[in-house]
């Protein structure tokens, strides 16, 4: 009886038509097989070749794959992955194609900065720490500067020169 929980199941292989890519026979338990792949469309737009991928234990896991690639400008952008529980095929298929077509993306807020980012957040905390001279509690507002700047990426040379630029009143 619980062979048949690890068959595939046509509804399975139909629900993905052309983009289906397993081969006929049973899912090997606990462990992730790809079963379609979903190509980027149109292929110069901003959305992501997608790999679905099933885990059977015996529930069905369902794993959306957005692969790293370049959008409509050029731009490196990410890949990232969504799963979904047993029962939500249909859900599953729907937001394979809105990720494909880059209607539907994840993004990370934390991404490296350009160059002019950079340079306006140095900005930003040297006035910052400016205003801030000869205050209570300076070197506790600087040290807070300091962990929000390492958050966002800046090295320790950064920092020092930030800090320092703040000092001289720069």
């Amino acid at each position: 009886m619980l062979h048949s929980l690890y068959q595939v199941r046509d509804y399975e292989r139909n629900l993905w038509g052309p983009y289906w890519v397993k081969d006929v026979g049973d899912f090997p338990h606990g462990q992730e097989v790809k079963v379609a792949v979903v190509p980027k469309y149109p292929p110069d737009g901003d959305g992501y070749t997608v790999e679905v991928y099933t885990i059977a234990c015996p529930a069905r896991v369902l794993i959306l794959r957005a692969l790293p690639g370049e959008n409509s400008v050029g731009e490196h952008r990410k890949g990232f992955q969504l799963s979904f529980g047993s029962g939500f095929y249909q859900e599953a298929y729907k937001v394979a194609l809105y990720i494909r077509e880059g209607t539907l993306v994840a993004e990370e807020f934390d991404e490296d900065l350009s160059e002019t980012d950079k340079h306006l957040l140095r900005l930003a905390l040297i006035s910052l720490c400016t205003e801030r001279e000869g205050e209570e509690n300076t070197t506790e507002f600087y040290l807070n500067v300091r962990k929000v700047a390492m958050k966002l990426g800046f090295e320790s040379d950064d920092l020092l020169t930030i800090l320092a630029q703040a000092q001289r009143g720069e």
